[in-house]
């Protein structure tokens, strides 16, 4: 039976001011119960300790520590036809953490059936928030869906969608 190592992680977030004073409840309820919070020159670190038996099992632990969902997948009869995945970031000019569509891929062959509006459909739903975001070259195909403009930057946009909330 193999020895648990003791493994401690900085995690660094920069580009965001400490304005809000409710940092520490936003990563708390996004999943990050178990990190000191200390902040200098408008960055961020968060400080902790994972036990594992491994390395990159200790660094698994570390990244789900800001709990995010699985993946959402489109398949038909076992053929994967796309996906979405889902991250914690900075929200637009904001010091404080929002959830966002990381990654939104449809297979070339699957494209054109609306499968990337069902996903990001089904990315709006049951996830308990009160917004999503996602940065992307491709604003029509959010904004068919709701999605409202929330910056641009050069050819790439910030859409944000309002959600029913928790």
């Amino acid at each position: 039976m193999s020895e648990l190592s003791t493994y401690h992680f900085i995690l660094v977030l920069s580009n965001t001011a400490r304005e809000k004073e409710n940092l520490e409840d936003i990563l708390y309820e996004a999943g990050c119960d178990d990190a000191l919070i200390f902040h200098k020159n408008n960055i961020i670190y968060l400080e902790f300790d994972r036990e594992s038996k491994s390395l990159e099992d200790a660094l698994l632990t570390a990244k789900h520590g800001l709990k995010l969902p699985l993946p959402l997948l489109a398949i038909e009869n076992s053929k994967l036809l796309g996906g979405v995945a889902f991250t914690w970031y900075v929200k637009p000019a904001a010091s404080e953490l929002g959830f966002w569509i990381n990654a939104l891929l449809v297979a070339l062959k699957s494209r054109g059936l609306g499968i990337a509006s069902r996903l990001i459909r089904s990315a709006e739903i049951d996830q308990g928030l009160e917004e999503l975001y996602v940065y992307t070259d491709i604003p029509i195909l959010y904004e068919k869906l709701d999605w409202q403009r929330a910056e641009q930057m050069g050819e790439h946009y910030v859409l944000k969608k309002a959600l029913l909330g928790k």
